[in-house]
């Protein structure tokens, strides 16, 4: 882009998020106080409405930092970010998200009735299960699990049958859980961490500038120092049909179903969602005493199943197959809303730019997977059989 059309589009991308974040503060900070937004219908309805539009407003941050990026001048020379300010609004944005929707939930609870527990709670479920596998708050199951208490509180037979569902649930879980970790470590042997494969890959050697320093540590970033066709073609050697751990994958919502493991260290690797996967889910759900007349009824179950649904796993052992270097402000600048799930919902990555921000690159790979490792059940794809 020449500077004025960078600069048209970041106050563009600036103009819709910026107000919106300071909006979403006030909403959050009322929500603290007691007061409930206006616009916002009552309710889960209204809840999921408030998580969405924290969601988007992420997404839209991402880009507008990427965009910045490319207004970047070289290190030591760029004045203070324009966009500082909007960091620091998302900052405090996903900080206030636990507290407002527990807050959201206790004031919901108190104008309840007896008769509409079951469907109200039933419902939080689906919406809170959807922030705590979006969420990158590992603890905030168990706070919003906890507040859930007091709409149960309203119907003491509901919650007598949550509490009866709870235990004969929880064990089973914890049973699933070491079970499918038991079988993805006697998988592991032969299958290096892709952090590690990633470093070696990339530093300088003989032959190639690589894209870090030869003795870097890790790969803080990763930054175009020569021959891209040079630089893919060291790195393919030591990389395309290599075998690797991928942690933190997740579920993306496109047409065909995918599998991306979380962005770390400028690497990112995809597969297509194997079929095998939805005949471990409905065992689990089976597990789960959980048909089409009887839903999961605690929130650990219901996050159990829908990560299952959506496609999360825990780790994966993987082949490579394919590798190509994305621009990193490319990738940010331009993410999709299906693709967002790359990046949880919570602090956005830290990422080091040295000099010029325009070279900085990552590494998406292409991988077969050879086996799955959800929390709660373990598949085999090399041998065509699903465990646990």
């Amino acid at each position: 882009m020449r500077q004025a059309e960078q600069q048209k589009a970041w106050l563009i991308l600036r103009q819709e998020a910026a107000p919106r974040l300071s909006t979403m503060i006030a909403e959050l900070e009322s929500l603290m106080g007691g007061v409930k937004p206006s616009a916002l219908p009552p309710g889960p309805e209204g809840l999921k409405l408030l998580l969405s539009r924290c969601s988007t407003l992420q997404l839209k941050t991402l880009r507008c930092r990427a965009i910045d990026w490319a207004r970047g001048e070289k290190k030591g020379m760029r004045p203070p970010s324009e966009l500082d300010e909007i960091l620091k609004q998302w900052d405090k944005t996903h900080r206030l998200i636990r507290p407002a929707t527990i807050e959201w939930i206790r004031a919901d609870a108190e104008n309840t009735e007896a008769d509409e527990v079951r469907a109200k709670y039933m419902r939080y479920l689906e919406v809170l299960s959807e922030l705590v596998v979006l969420s990158s708050d590992k603890s905030i199951i168990d706070s919003l699990e906890t507040s859930l208490e007091q709409i149960l509180d309203r119907s003491p037979d509901f919650a007598e049958e949550v509490s009866a569902y709870r235990r004969a649930t929880a064990e089973l879980l914890r049973w699933e859980r070491r079970t499918a970790l038991a079988q993805a470590r006697s998988h592991t042997e032969n299958y290096a961490p892709m952090k590690k494969v990633w470093l070696e890959a990339a530093q300088a050697k003989r032959g190639s500038p690589g894209l870090v320093p030869r003795r870097a540590r890790r790969v803080a970033q990763a930054e175009l120092r020569g021959s891209m066709p040079q630089i893919l073609s060291a790195m393919a050697t030591d990389l395309l049909k290599k075998q690797v751990q991928l942690h933190s994958l997740v579920g993306l919502p496109t047409s065909k179903p995918m599998v991306a493991s979380k962005y770390d260290q400028r690497v990112y690797g995809t597969f297509s969602l194997p079929e095998q996967v939805a005949d471990a889910v409905n065992l689990l759900r089976v597990k789960l005493l959980v048909d089409e007349q009887s839903p999961p009824l605690t929130l650990e179950t219901a996050v159990a199943l829908d990560r299952g649904r959506r496609g999360d796993f825990e780790l994966a052992g993987c082949t490579i197959e394919r590798l190509k270097l994305e621009p990193l402000i490319y990738r940010f600048a331009e993410l999709k809303e299906s693709a967002q799930r790359i990046v949880p919902i919570g602090p956005l990555p830290s990422e080091s730019l040295g000099n010029e921000p325009v070279r900085q690159v990552l590494l998406r790979l292409s991988v077969r997977p050879d086996w799955l490792q959800n929390e709660y059940f373990f598949v085999d794809l090399t041998n065509q059989v699903t465990e646990n």
